[in-house]
């Protein structure tokens, strides 16, 4: 994974966008589990802004949500708390994508530092911090791989007392500008790396051209969600007239992708279990989208 990125950083990274990245990695890639990667990625760097993209700093990153108890903010035991004027951080994150190829981590944990973590309503505050994985205090478990994209480590992240500084604090309220909006901008661009992947097998394997033609429609449908602010309603609803085209896509072109190149083909019918992952979670976005016009 590690030589993957950096061959991905080096092709990519003449593109200022972060949806271009993601179209492009996917492109390039030879399986989806790449594909995902370079969505993922590309969606870290958008919101994350991890680096300059004209340079070679982007690091492979990941985001740490998920612990014990789930993902929502009640669920986050992770403290962040003051000890003689410094910052120190100490929890434990589940199911982290990335996490044993990752240089740096995002963390939501609950923000102890003025307080006991919770404003006057009793809700968490949360904050994210940015970690590099050589810290210390910090480590990182290997879980078994899936049953698909198994280029895509998963990993355990355990934090005991790690010393930070102020400087690694991101601004802002950390549920609502990071690990809620993180979800929309993981949707785009992974849902574009994908459709990027499809694309590069049609003109590899030279499919018909009008196959090759709905792919590059769906993909500038994409770029244009991308300029959308994303958390409203409108890109909601976008987005999921661009899955389902894409579902309707794959349907009617999967037989010349396996005629072509039975192998990847193979792999992808293991891999397409990536398309149905929080399913649950679109079409309750989509559903609370069509609402607001009604």
């Amino acid at each position: 994974m590690a030589a993957w990125f950096g061959s991905f950083n080096q092709q990519t990274r003449l593109f200022e966008g972060s949806i271009d990245r993601a179209i492009l990695g996917g492109r390039l890639s030879l399986n989806v589990g790449f594909a995902f990667t370079s969505g993922y990625q590309s969606a870290i760097e958008s919101l994350f802004q991890t680096g300059d993209v004209q340079s070679d700093e982007l690091r492979l990153s990941s985001l740490c949500v998920t612990e014990a108890k789930g993902n929502h903010p009640r669920a986050i035991e992770t403290r962040l708390y003051l000890e003689g004027g410094r910052y120190f951080i100490e929890g434990n994150k589940q199911f982290v994508s990335g996490a044993c190829d990752s240089q740096l981590i995002y963390v939501a944990c609950r923000d102890e530092t003025t307080g006991c973590g919770f404003d006057d309503e009793g809700k968490p505050k949360l904050k994210v911090v940015a970690i590099p994985t050589h810290s210390q205090g910090v480590a990182i478990q290997a879980m078994p791989a899936l049953g698909f994209i198994p280029e895509v480590s998963h990993g355990k992240v355990k934090l005991e007392r790690v010393e930070i500084l102020e400087s690694q604090l991101l601004d802002g309220d950390g549920y609502l500008e990071y690990v809620k909006a993180f979800r929309n901008y993981e949707d785009l661009h992974v849902f574009a790396a994908i459709v990027g992947y499809r694309l590069g097998e049609a003109i590899d394997s030279k499919w018909d051209t009008s196959s090759i033609e709905a792919h590059i429609s769906l993909i500038l449908a994409l770029r244009a969600i991308s300029f959308m602010p994303l958390a409203e309603p409108v890109a909601h609803i976008s987005l999921s007239a661009c899955r389902r085209q894409l579902i309707s896509l794959i349907e009617a072109t999967n037989t010349q992708f396996e005629s072509h190149n039975p192998l990847a083909f193979e792999n992808w019918q293991r891999d397409q279990v990536l398309l149905k992952v929080a399913s649950k979670a679109h079409q309750s976005r989509t559903e609370k989208a069509w609402a607001h016009f009604s």
